[in-house]
């Protein structure tokens, strides 16, 4: 059985609810907000049952998960999981919640079982170990999506 990590963070942004959601939503864009995040491929336009490529470096070692989108309600959420015979998962829930006019608050939430990150870091550390990791990880990807699109 796999080990669950799961982390989620929220930020206040000061750009409006369509704006962040058409932002966060391209999976292309993730390597700009995104910590490890190299390069993100998928077909355009992006929708239910869309492939999605996420090529990630993690301690040195590009890994590359495939997964589909299985929700996609604009400008709300978009969730992707993660294709796999291997029986461990990864799903990632990006929501924007509208908090006033021309602000928003991002929510980014991510699972994963531990074991998927195993070919990069052969000798995993404990569960609480990667979720500390991961968490800081997200701290920043959010601090980075502010600045690039706070318009306050």
């Amino acid at each position: 059985m796999c080990d669950e990590v799961a982390v989620e963070h929220e930020i206040a942004i000061a750009a409006s609810q369509q704006q962040v959601f058409s932002f966060v939503s391209d999976y292309a864009n993730d390597p700009q907000w995104r910590v490890g995040a190299r390069q993100v491929e998928y077909s355009h336009p992006l929708e239910v049952g869309s492939l999605v490529t996420d090529h990630l470096d993690v301690e040195g070692t590009r890994l590359e998960f495939r997964m589909k989108v299985v929700e996609l309600d604009f400008p709300r959420v978009a969730r992707a999981e993660l294709i796999s015979d291997a029986g461990c998962h990864l799903v990632n829930v990006r929501t924007v919640t509208a908090t006033g006019e021309g602000t928003s608050r991002f929510s980014y939430r991510i699972e994963f079982d531990r074991e998927i990150l195993r070919s990069a870091v052969p000798q995993l550390p404990p569960v609480d170990q990667v979720t500390a990791w991961y968490d800081n990880m997200l701290r920043s990807s959010l601090e980075s999506i502010s600045k690039i699109l706070d318009h306050g």
